[in-house]
């Protein structure tokens, strides 16, 4: 079992919150199919022994893509790679590139689920976002993609963002629900010192949005999902009964996955590495038929890396599983760091440990009480 990840990174207009790599040159999108065609069938040769369960296009915009570029690309990846009958095939779409056409041609290429760029269906939230898309259009362009027959849509929301009140805020949470998408993943508007948005409250230019926003937007979210029917399974990401994302889930499990495209990243079980995050690096290196130098996980990342990734999700960590892992000291170590916390903090089971969903808005500082030093 395995994931591939495909990173598109062009867009329209560079997001202005937006911390991944992406470019706003469409001239660059030349050589880009080609470069990632080569890429992938000098992958080939190591990952044919694995059988690819998910499927994930993300960026940047991969909705940009045209037939001409997005139908060889995924001709060559069926060719070069093995997937599952059972394959989850997501694409990462913009409202503003939902067509009637466009879904066609997604579907025909065996697309069967769609995460949706929304971020916000509330006006002065989406300007503040610098959002090409309204509120009416967004809308109109999830329950097309529903017509046209994708019964796994996911939704992106952003929360915290200042000035979106409560009654704003739930306004949104209200029109999410009653279309009711399969999933919704739900991400805190954070200040990364690197975006457009970070350069500008370092400059004065804008206000920070304060902790007691999101705090306050997390928890109307919590308990509005909850009675709507959807459950967080991840920090960032709730779902109705069954439609989990596979791709995400899969990494949260430790499970091997090939990314393809500039910063992306992989990972085969034992070593990671990740590509250059610039187009013009990442040709070179496809061109030369080179790979980035991997990193070999030492004994302390595979158990560091264990507690954050299990314990950002709704299931927490399996104690079987978790003694199975790891040596009995390290186990040991960890419950007394477990006994030291505060009560509250955790779900304690004979079987499970894990953060309650009332407390992902603080899981970072839970789980670096757990992190250990080389």
């Amino acid at each position: 079992m395995a994931g591939l990840y495909i990173h598109v990174p062009f867009c329209r207009k560079k997001c202005p919150y937006c911390n991944f790599f992406s470019v706003v040159s469409q001239r660059l999108r030349r050589n880009f199919v080609e470069t990632l065609i080569n890429e992938a069938s000098q992958w080939a040769p190591t990952w044919s022994s694995l059988e690819f369960e998910t499927l994930y296009l993300g960026g940047g915009t991969p909705s940009l893509l045209t037939e001409d570029e997005v139908r060889p690309l995924l001709e060559n990846l069926r060719k070069f790679f093995k997937f599952s009958a059972q394959t989850e095939f997501t694409l990462e779409v913009n409202p503003d590139d939902i067509s009637k056409e466009r879904l066609l041609l997604w579907k025909s290429l065996g697309v069967n689920r769609l995460s949706v760029g929304l971020q916000s269906l509330d006006e002065e939230a989406l300007r503040f976002l610098e959002r090409l898309h309204s509120p009416l259009e967004a809308l109109e362009k999830l329950r097309l993609a529903r017509r046209q027959g994708f019964s796994n849509i996911s939704v992106d929301l952003i929360y915290g963002i200042p000035g979106l009140s409560r009654t704003a805020w739930l306004q949104t949470l209200e029109d999410v629900f009653e279309f009711r998408p399969q999933h919704i993943s739900a991400y805190a508007l954070t200040l990364e010192d690197n975006t457009i948005y970070g350069i500008r409250v370092n400059r004065n230019l804008v206000s920070a949005p304060p902790d007691s926003l999101a705090v306050a937007h997390f928890h109307l979210l919590r308990h509005k999902a909850r009675s709507h029917g959807y459950r967080f399974y991840e920090v960032s990401n709730l779902c109705l009964p069954g439609y989990h994302s596979r791709h995400n889930s899969a990494y949260w499990k430790g499970t091997p996955y090939l990314g393809l495209g500039p910063s992306a990243h992989s990972f085969d079980g034992d070593k990671r590495w990740w590509n250059p995050a610039s187009i013009g690096e990442w040709e070179k290196m496809v061109d030369k038929k080179s790979i980035p130098e991997a990193e070999s996980l030492t004994p302390t990342m595979r158990f560091n890396e264990y507690l954050i990734t299990r314990l950002r999700t709704q299931k927490g960590i399996h104690i079987p599983d978790f003694k199975q892992h790891f040596e009995h000291e390290a186990f040991v170590q960890f419950f007394e760091k477990v006994n030291n916390l505060p009560g509250g903090l955790l779900t304690i089971t004979p079987e499970h440990i894990r953060i309650p969903v009332r407390n992902f808005l603080v899981s970072d500082g839970i789980i670096r009480r757990f992190i250990i030093e080389d």
